[in-house]
């Protein structure tokens, strides 16, 4: 979501989210496309994200929920998947017309397909221990639902799997511990079940980790699931594996791309130097100071309409109340610039008293 922040993705016009943008955010998270997209589906239908018809964004809904337990906020994913009527791991295939299926839109609803999926979770609790292939649990959906085709059958049953596992409820063809309790969630009112996954992800899931391993090669490794205050981290450095651990590297590109962010580097070291447990490497101090020290040399605003005019006439505009909503910034003398739209600069030039050529 902080990339939803950042560089916001964009909005198709018959809705959902374009295929390009989907990939590029699911390659910064570092996690597969299927993965990403189950997961910002799920954060979809729990109402975490919302779009105002050119740009997706987080929503109020989302400030709320960043405040809880991490345990917290993933059980609410979990019963918005269970619960929603979307298929993710349909994205990017083609709908009957021919037209490739869009995520975060109505192109991935399919009616029926939450009895559906709360048929085969309830199918593998009767059978604990047994690793169901896809196509013995399509059998099962096909016997349980005769008049559905056979083709959204088996599409169902591997979007199960895949979607499954991503969010930890299944391992292969079998439910993880929270996966059993997330059958008896789905009779459960939403408040009731929501404190039932937390709790069981609260005593299975590993404590989260708060200490982290500096080395000279400006690599860091987080022996376990990050606490929350080292998330930060993530911003100045890249992935290098995920796993029972998680390391990272500090390199020039991330550490310029962090600070362009807006972020502190001095902040960072202060940050490392509590959380390490040994002294922060002078390889990494001098990488992190040094990037910082030339940050921002060159500067880079936005402008949509350049004004040009004997310094005499600018002064005038400037101070007219009729060009106040231009807002000019001077750059120069005889230069001025503005977010305005060309035409606008020009209505409120004359509105001002002065006779305004459009030039180009």
């Amino acid at each position: 979501v902080r990339g939803f922040d950042e560089d916001p993705p964009g909005v198709l016009r018959r809705g959902g989210l374009p295929q390009r943008d989907l990939r590029r955010l699911a390659e910064r998270a570092g996690t597969p496309l299927l993965t990403y997209a189950t997961v910002l589906q799920s954060a979809w239908q729990a109402g975490l994200i919302g779009h105002d018809g050119e740009e997706w964004h987080p929503t109020a809904e989302w400030d709320s929920h960043r405040q809880l337990r991490p345990e917290q906020r993933w059980a609410e994913l979990a019963l918005a998947w269970a619960r929603g009527h979307h298929v993710a791991a349909v994205v990017g295939t083609p709908d009957s017309s021919g037209t490739g299926r869009s995520l975060l839109s109505e192109m991935t609803r399919r009616d029926g397909v939450r009895t559906r999926r709360g048929s085969l979770l309830r199918l593998l609790r009767t059978a604990p221990g047994v690793d169901a292939s896809e196509e013995s649990l399509a059998a099962a959906l096909a016997w349980a639902f005769p008049l559905v085709p056979a083709e959204v059958i088996r599409e169902e049953t591997s979007a199960l799997l895949v979607e499954g596992q991503a969010l930890g409820l299944l391992d292969g063809g079998a439910l993880t511990v929270l996966g059993h309790e997330l059958v008896l969630a789905l009779d459960e009112e939403i408040t009731q079940a929501d404190a039932r996954l937390a709790a069981v992800l609260s005593e299975s899931a590993p404590a989260p980790v708060e200490e982290v391993l500096l080395d000279a090669d400006l690599t860091a490794v987080i022996p376990g699931r990050p606490a929350e205050r080292l998330m930060p981290l993530l911003d100045w450095a890249e992935v290098v594996s995920r796993g029972g651990a998680l390391t990272l590297r500090f390199t020039p590109a991330a550490v310029r791309r962090a600070l362009g962010d807006g972020r502190d580097a001095e902040a960072l070291l202060i940050l490392l130097e509590e959380v390490s447990r040994s002294p922060v490497p002078q390889a990494l101090t001098y990488l992190l100071r040094d990037e910082q020290r030339r940050h921002g040399r060159v500067q880079v605003s936005r402008a949509t309409t350049v004004l040009t005019a004997e310094a005499e006439v600018l002064d005038l505009l400037q101070v007219a109340p009729e060009a106040k909503p231009l807002d000019l910034h001077r750059l120069a003398p005889t230069v001025a610039v503005t977010l305005s739209d060309p035409g606008f600069a020009l209505q409120v030039s004359r509105q001002a008293g002065l006779a305004p050529l459009a030039v180009g």
